[in-house]
């Protein structure tokens, strides 16, 4: 999911649902949940969509 910015991210995060999404999808998992903050790179070939 993607959002508007940095601050609207960490008020979706402090939702009450989003903890509790969260933590029925931790009871799923074989080990502790790990969080990466990966940047999207985007390299324009100058080509266009063709």
């Amino acid at each position: 999911m993607d959002f508007d910015s940095f601050d609207s991210a960490m008020e979706n995060s402090g939702r009450p649902e989003t903890s509790e999404f969260a933590a029925k999808m931790a009871a799923l998992c074989d080990g502790p949940v790990i969080f990466h903050n990966l940047d999207v790179l985007w390299e324009d070939s100058g080509q266009g969509d063709a």
